[in-house]
C-alpha cells in the first residue's frame, strides 16, 4: 500500500488527511505528525479509532460499503487480529471481535477513523 494523496488539515502541526491505496481500494486516514509524501510505501498496519458493528458477513468479498469523511463501513477478511481489504492491512483489537468470528471469516465492520502513524 502507498500514499496516493495528502490533504493538509493543519500543515504547521503536521496534521493531514492521507489517502492510502493498494491500487484497488482507497481509504482516507488521519495522520498526526505526518511526514509522508505522495508515493511513499506504507509497511505498517493501519490503526483504527472507534470500531463497532462487527459481525460475520454473508458476502465473502472485500469491499467498501460506504464512506463519509473518515468513517467507513467495510467488509474484509479477518486473520490474526488483522482485517484485509485488498492489500490494505488494518489492525483490529481482538477484544472487540466477537468470539464466533474465526480466522479467514469475512466480517462487516464500521470504523469511525483510520489512523496512520
Amino acid at each position: 500500500m502507498y500514499v496516493k494523496a495528502i490533504d493538509w488539515i493543519d500543515i504547521d502541526n503536521y496534521e493531514a488527511s492521507v489517502v492510502i491505496s493498494d491500487g484497488l481500494f482507497d481509504i482516507v486516514c488521519f495522520s498526526d505528525d505526518c511526514s509522508y509524501k505522495v508515493g511513499d510505501i506504507i509497511d505498517d498496519d493501519i490503526k483504527v479509532l472507534g470500531v463497532h458493528d462487527i459481525f460475520i458477513s454473508e458476502v465473502n468479498t472485500e469491499t467498501i460499503i460506504s464512506q463519509s469523511g473518515f468513517r467507513y463501513e467495510i467488509i474484509g477478511r479477518y486473520e490474526n487480529n488483522k482485517l484485509f481489504l485488498g492489500e490494505i492491512i488494518i489492525s483490529i483489537d481482538s477484544e472487540l471481535v466477537p468470539k464466533d468470528i474465526s480466522r479467514g471469516d469475512y466480517i462487516h465492520v464500521c470504523i469511525d477513523r483510520f489512523d496512520l502513524w
